[in-house]
């Protein structure tokens, strides 16, 4: 029981952990406002709930199990309020903005892959591609692209970047409302224009050696 319960526990501080990062991007508020209030919170509820930790860990030292406690339970509270601000906020007050892309870039992550059954290891690399904006908040946001959008962009070119309100009160980033500028095909190239240019090259070439060497030139 002691397994199964520590291990569902280590899976949801993983999706907390995951849920954090992945909103605290696109959410306009500096990042240690949800964690300073969680830890508020935490620090008061961990005095009840810090003995469940006891029965994990098996360790009646209070204040090690305190401590693992006011972490997992700040981690909770501060990816719900992410979550919720986010998922449950007014889709329908939208604000655009145009703004220019300050760098275009790509990162590289690594897939996970199962060895044993415990046992979890790094796997294929992959490639996530992003392009950064800078919003009137001074707040710099990522906008993940494909990798059609990552060639054809560039630094200067303008996004559509649309902020709504969140559900908590605070505005966020909607990526999936983001307008990118159409992308730039490229024309087929003409092979027969391009031979043509190439034999007249070579006949031009070809003259000017039969004119050098009616000069008298070697």
């Amino acid at each position: 029981m002691k397994i199964v319960a520590a291990s569902m526990l280590v899976a949801i501080i993983i999706l907390c952990v995951g849920a954090c990062i992945s909103l605290a991007e696109d959410t306009l508020v500096s990042w240690w406002r949800p964690f300073l209030i969680s830890g508020m919170a935490a620090a008061a509820l961990s005095q009840v709930v810090w003995r469940f930790w006891r029965w994990i860990l098996d360790t009646d030292t209070k204040w090690v199990c305190y401590s693992f406690a006011v972490v997992g339970v700040t981690l909770f509270l501060a990816s719900s309020w992410y979550v919720l601000n986010y998922a449950l906020g007014d889709r329908t007050a939208v604000s655009y903005s145009r703004l220019p892309i300050e760098r275009v870039y790509r990162e590289k992550h690594y897939q996970t892959r199962r060895v044993s059954r415990r046992t979890y290891a790094r796997g294929a690399p992959y490639w996530v591609y992003k392009a950064d904006v800078r919003l009137p908040e001074e707040k710099t946001v990522g906008i993940k692209l494909t990798a059609a959008q990552y060639k054809s962009l560039q630094k200067g070119d303008t996004l559509v970047i649309a902020v709504r309100k969140g559900a908590l009160g605070v505005p966020v980033v909607d990526p999936s409302m983001t307008q990118f500028p159409t992308l730039k095909k490229k024309k087929p190239r003409d092979r027969y224009r391009d031979s043509t240019r190439a034999y007249r090259r070579y006949r031009m070439y070809r003259d000017s050696l039969s004119h050098t060497r009616a000069g008298g030139m070697p």
